[in-house]
């Protein structure tokens, strides 16, 4: 999301990449931008109904992971 940087899979000690929707679109946060910019969170998409940030971004529709609320990406970006 930030710095561009190719995914890969982290050392099992290391911080996992986290997934999010910013803007109505999926997102991918690298375990460095999650350490080095305080505040990555806030730039997430949250859920309309909980206030969660874990949110999936698929076949036109943003899910929340945390209580299954469910709407479509054009009530996210307001199109």
């Amino acid at each position: 999301m930030f710095c561009g940087r190719p995914t890969f899979d982290p050392d099992k000690r290391e911080r996992p990449w986290v997934r999010g929707v910013s803007h109505g679109r999926q997102v991918l946060v690298c375990p460095r931008c999650q350490a080095d910019r305080a505040g990555w969170a806030e730039e997430l998409d949250g859920c309309v109904e909980c206030g969660s940030t874990r949110l999936s971004a698929m076949l036109g529709e943003i899910v929340c992971r945390q209580c299954g609320s469910t709407r479509t990406n054009a009530e996210t970006t307001g199109a």
